[in-house]
Order: C-alpha cells, then structure tokens, then sequence
C-alpha cells in the first residue's frame, strides 16, 4: 500500500499527524452555507451534455484528511486569517475586485491556488496536480503562487453559495497542460489556472469582466464576448465565466506584415 503524504508540505501521513482540512474553511461555509441546500459534485459528459450526480453533503463537511497538523494549523490557518477580510468584503461586493492592492492580490491568489488545489482532491477523475507548487506557499509565506495564473470578478448574477467547476485544458499531442479551476463564492468568482510544467504560457480574457491577480503586472490580449442570453442557469453561468479565460501554450510562430507605400 502506498503511503500517503501531506498536501501541504509533502510530510509522510501517520495516524498521529493527520487532521481534517476543510477545502472551504468552516467560517467560509457559514457565511454562505443555505439550509437544506447541499454541495452537489457532478460528471460533465461533453459528448451527450449531460451531467451525473456523484454526491452530495453540506459544506461543512466539504473537507479532506490529506492535510498534517502542523500545515493545517500553521501555514495554511495563517493564510485564511489574512484572506478573510478580503473575501468577505469582495463576495458582498463593498470592496472592488480593481481597487487591491498587490500585496491583497498576492494574499487572494495564494488562498484562490490553495483552495483550488485542495478542490481536486474531491473530483473523481484526478488532476496530475504539480504538488510543490503548494508546498512553495507553505516554505515561503511572503511569496505569490509560483507558475499559477489567478483571475477573478463580481457577478450580481451569482448565487449566494459555492459553486466550482474544472473544464480540462489540453493539446492533442500532449494530452494535459494545466488544471483550470472556477469557483463562485456568493458574488466572487475565481478563475485558477496551473500549469503541469514550466513551458510559457499567454491569456486571454473578456474586455471588462475578469480582473487579472496573479502574476502581478500580467498582460492579457482582451477580446469582447457579450453574456449569452440563452444561459437559465447558475451553472450554465459558472461554466460560461470559467471558459471565457483561456491560458495557451506559446509556441514558435512565423508572423509576415505587409507595408503599404505611398
């Protein structure tokens, strides 16, 4: 049997070091937690756009026990600590996600990567997830999420709890390039992407609608795509927002201009 390891650090998991992590903290899921609502975790069939219901709980058991101790109640708890202010006050919308500062989009992108992280330990088909990319954050708590690209927005059309979604990303001759992770904290939406290895990469995004938060200073190319209006549901919602980024692999191009002369 294969001996598992600390998502946060790496460390090997005996019975007198694992704990319980919540991937959406306890007073997270209180403030948006609705009563006889439930998570509900499904299977997207792009073939038959259909989707299957896998299960369904309350957020507060919305956890995973591949988390030690001293991640959970060190790294990982000072970092929600820093993060709650800025979540609470940008899902209500009294703060703008275009008026933080670097330091609260750094403090934003390393919670948005964490979560995300933590978020596909509860899918069923398993993200290759570069896992020291989460182990940086716990060995230097000063620095942003390393290779990840963190984008993010207020949408009034949200609902009030937690949504998420993990469209996959890749190229026919590579298969898999990155993990895309969106989720929906009542009027928040994030947009987390992470690269499986280290080649570049380019973004794209919708003029006006995403903000751009990790790396600082990332330039996007920006087109306009009006909102759908045959979209009846939240969820048809949260798939359009994630999809409308798009984090491509630079490749080798040969680019011609023609001059015109007078």
């Amino acid at each position: 049997m294969t001996n598992r390891t600390c998502l946060g650090c790496g460390v090997e998991l005996t019975g007198d070091v694992v704990t319980l992590e919540h991937i959406l903290p306890q007073w997270l899921a209180s403030e948006i937690e609705m009563p006889n609502v439930k998570l509900q975790h499904f299977r997207h069939d792009d073939g038959n756009k259909e989707n299957t219901l896998l299960r369904a709980h309350g957020l507060n058991t919305y956890a995973t026990r591949q988390v030690c101790f001293r991640c959970n109640g060190g790294w990982m708890s000072r970092l929600e600590n820093q993060a709650k202010p800025l979540i609470l006050s940008l899902m209500k919308v009294e703060r703008s996600v275009l008026m933080l500062t670097d330091d609260e989009r750094r403090i934003l992108s390393r919670w948005a990567v964490k979560t995300a992280f933590l978020i596909t330990t509860s899918e069923t088909t398993k993200f290759p997830m570069p896992w020291e990319v989460l182990y940086a954050l716990g060995r230097d708590e000063g620095a942003g999420p390393e290779r990840c690209y963190v984008f993010a927005c207020q949408q009034s059309n949200l609902s009030k709890g937690f949504l998420y979604n993990s469209p996959s990303d890749y190229l026919s001759e590579d298969g898999l390039i990155q993990a895309r992770l969106g989720f929906s904290i009542q009027h928040l939406h994030f947009v987390v992407f992470v690269p499986f290895d280290k080649r570049p990469r380019l973004a794209r995004i919708a003029a006006g609608i995403h903000t751009p938060l990790w790396p600082l200073g990332l330039g996007c190319f920006a087109v306009y795509k009006p909102i759908p209006t045959e979209l009846k549901t939240v969820y048809e919602y949260l798939n359009f927002l994630t999809n409308l980024i798009e984090v491509g692999l630079v490749t080798e191009q040969a680019i011609s201009l023609d001059f015109v002369r007078e």
